[in-house]
């Protein structure tokens, strides 16, 4: 059973109200051998391992939705990034075909990337994080407020420990150009197949 709901929990109210959503559906589905064998969310943000690593806009960030739903149903959980799922379905049950981007357009700009029958989801999982990407060096600054760039791209520069360091001009300059030579090479990859 595929169900949205418009969300508008807060971060102490977002797990019990899931668990109640779900145990709804769950008691309107019809009758298995098997019963509900799994639980999938979808998340707009950066999702790696199951776990949330940056969810912008959002008060998510930390809470373990697959552990503590898996506690609860004693079921698998999948948490996973909803362009990535939009990818999925479309690549499964419409276009089955070896590559292809679904873009996700809503408070951000998500790319779900399916390359030689594989989901790409980068290294921690911040492949088609498009929605935060540099502009210009000397642009206005994102929402994260980090000078003249746009978040995700400024995420993958960032220390593990979730930090944002401040950045000299050469520093962001030397990480453009890193950048650039990846986008590059991607789209090279890309227009090969």
């Amino acid at each position: 059973m595929l169900r949205q709901i418009e969300n508008h929990e807060s971060r102490a109210t977002i797990l019990p109200a899931l668990t109640c959503m779900i145990e709804e559906m769950q008691s309107q589905l019809p009758p298995s051998a098997y019963g509900l064998v799994g639980i999938c969310i979808g998340i707009h943000g950066v999702i790696h391992e199951n776990q949330l690593v940056f969810v912008p806009y959002s008060p998510y960030q930390g809470i373990d939705f697959a552990g503590s739903l898996e506690q609860h149903f004693h079921i698998p959980v999948l948490v996973e990034n909803e362009a990535n799922l939009s990818a999925l379905g479309e690549w499964a049950y419409c276009f089955h075909t070896r590559n292809m981007l679904s873009i996700s357009v809503h408070s951000g700009i998500g790319v779900g990337i399916i390359m030689d029958d594989q989901l790409i989801t980068g290294q921690n999982g911040y492949a088609g994080e498009f929605g935060h990407t540099i502009i210009s060096i000397d642009g206005r600054p994102c929402p994260l407020r980090k000078p003249r760039l746009s978040g995700a791209i400024w995420v993958r520069a960032c220390t593990s420990a979730g930090t944002f360091p401040e950045k000299t001009k050469s520093q962001q300059n030397t990480l453009c150009t890193s950048i650039k030579k990846r986008q590059r090479t991607l789209c090279e990859r890309w227009n090969s197949l």
